[in-house]
């Protein structure tokens, strides 16, 4: 069976053809099926002058050919860095450089029935380069010649030798300063790094708060067995990206030291009992057993940062559920060290890992061929949990053997401090209803996105004693506040002309709205973007995409609050 097109896929054909890099989809003998508008772009050229038509024809090049045929031959991705290409027909464009890679894609059946090449230009960088390498390379030529008249002047006068050593001096300045700029210019490239990841986190979880949210509403709208089943799967893959945007933001912040952690003394029953509360929901993937082999009131504590070691046993868990067989084991336990550590492990009755997998295990986007089964994942949860632990002065390791399962564990030092014993939770969000027999209360949400107000209207609409007013700038907000009274105001940050912030300063030196209490909802979803919303004085901050029952409960306290003042 071949792959589905594109067209057959609204999400799936959006982030292609709104890829920032070019991408193109072609099938086994390298004819173009389909390319994103970048690679049009890229060739000068519209989107449908390429279906049709072979890439070898159109760029003749015997070793890229003989790559491509490797590539399905084998099976096995190929990238390459700082490929240089010149297009012949267009001689005046000179030569560019080129990162590329290619992947052989699969039919739901298994068998191959298309290849993917993704392309990026780093003319510019490799430009930049070789100037810098020239400009440097005179430079040492430049100083060469001055140590070589340095050395020969030593027999002179002794003020010779000093105007000399005062000549290399003022050399070794110059170097210092080409240092120090070269310094200057990485640290501008990290903030670039840091303003685009979050720039691509900010423009993706705004289509996803439209998508999960309005999955969460058709889901209180009485669908069929059917519906629901295919809007769970929306709901689910929509977490599933989202999962992956968090993910590949904390690996940057963490290769950057931007990752701040609170060390403290945790309880390991607690912790653990609440790490495997947040899968359980994940059990019936495979019909997997956990078994926590914790004793319930050991009260022993460890050194971490609670947030982030249960972020780690998740990934632990999530990845025991997954890849374990069906009607499969997870084992939760745990034992003391001789070094004043605790070893938490999670044991699967899953294939298990060759040794040449385990070797690769950790490394960042490599899955080690599940990215061509049905499990879902990006293959940077190890990557992450690898850094976290070792941020946190533990460590994390694997046993295991072909048939017979893996066993995952961490080491993390002994607390001071004795534990408490917590019974078990549950992770699953509670359905929050409000009291309708309270007078009505009128929200102003402002937000500039069509999709975003007509969310928060359909689901505002379910609860009668709410009279929602919709916003699209912080300016019209305001003209609106002066005009009515409003219980709640609900604020995106990022708005058209006035951004959140300067609306809400504005309202805090209002004395007939400083009391109002304003809820941000907004795609800057980093930690340090929610810190400053709330130094801001915003009275709660919510990330995109947002899940329905967390808001209805946001807003039901902060109106039962504000009754109480």
């Amino acid at each position: 069976m071949a792959v589905k097109p594109f067209t057959e896929n609204t999400l799936l054909k959006a982030l292609f053809d709104n890829a920032l890099t070019p991408i193109a989809y072609m099938d086994l003998d390298f004819n173009f099926i389909h390319v994103n508008q970048a690679y049009a772009l890229a060739d000068e050229k519209e989107t449908d002058f390429f279906p049709g038509k072979n890439h070898f024809d159109l760029y003749p090049n015997a070793e890229n050919q003989k790559i491509f045929n490797e590539v399905i031959s084998t099976g096995k991705p190929y990238s390459t860095k700082t490929k240089a290409f010149e297009y012949v027909d267009v001689p005046e464009r000179g030569e560019t450089f080129w990162d590329w890679s290619l992947t052989l894609i699969k039919d739901n059946q298994g068998k191959d029935c298309g290849i993917l090449l993704q392309l990026i230009n780093v003319t510019r960088e490799i430009t930049v380069e070789q100037k810098l390498y020239e400009k440097i390379k005179k430079e040492l030529h430049d100083y060469d010649e001055e140590l070589e008249t340095i050395i020969e002047t030593r027999t002179q006068l002794l003020q010779e030798a000093i105007t000399s050593l005062q000549a290399e001096k003022n050399e070794c300045v110059k170097t210092e300063a080409l240092m120090l700029k070269a310094k200057e210019e990485a640290e501008k490239a990290n903030v670039s790094k840091s303003q685009f990841l979050s720039r691509m986190s900010h423009e993706l979880r705004t289509p996803l708060n439209a998508i999960l949210g309005f999955s969460q509403l058709l889901n209180i709208n009485n669908l069929d067995e059917k519906q629901t089943s295919y809007n769970d799967e929306i709901i689910l893959a929509g977490k599933h990206l989202l999962s992956m945007i968090s993910d590949i933001l904390d690996l940057s912040r963490i290769e950057e030291g931007q990752f701040p952690l609170s060390i403290s003394d945790v309880s390991l029953t607690r912790i653990t009992l609440e790490s495997i509360a947040l899968v359980k929901h994940k059990v019936s993937f495979r019909n997997v057993a956990i078994h926590n082999l914790t004793p319930e009131n050991d009260e022993i504590s460890i050194r971490c940062d609670e947030t982030r070691l249960k972020e780690v046993l998740v990934n632990l868990l999530t990845n025991a559920v997954k890849y374990n067989s069906d009607n499969g084991l997870v084992s939760v336990g745990y034992k003391r060290l001789e070094n004043n550590f605790i070893r938490i492990y999670v044991s699967d009755t899953g294939k298990g890992l060759s040794d040449k997998d385990q070797a690769n295990i950790f490394e960042p986007f490599n899955r080690l061929g599940a990215e061509y089964t049905d499990i879902e994942g990006v293959g940077i949860g190890l990557t992450i949990a690898k850094k976290l632990m070792n941020m946190m002065g533990g460590s994390i390791g694997l046993e295991s053997e072909r048939g017979r399962g893996s066993t995952f564990y961490i080491d993390c030092p002994i607390g001071l401090c004795v534990g408490e014993v917590i019974k078990e939770t549950t992770s699953d969000y509670i359905k929050v209803d409000l009291d309708d027999s309270k007078s009505a209360y009128k929200i102003l949400y402002v937000e500039d996105n069509k999709s975003n107000q007509k969310m928060i209207e359909s689901l505002l609409f379910e609860y009668t004693n709410f009279n929602l007013i919709v916003a699209d700038t912080a300016e019209t907000a305001l003209n609106e506040i002066k005009n009515n009274h409003f219980d709640l105001i609900i604020m995106d940050i990022n708005l058209p002309g006035m951004d959140g912030y300067a609306a809400l300063e504005k309202l805090q030196l209002n004395a007939e709205t400083k009391d109002i209490p304003v809820i941000a909802l907004s795609a800057s979803a980093s930690e340090d973007n929610v810190k400053k919303g709330l130094k801001a004085g915003f009275n709660r901050y919510i990330t995109k995409p947002v899940m329905l029952p967390e808001l209805i409960s946001v807003i039901n306290s902060e109106l039962n609050r504000a009754e109480k003042h």
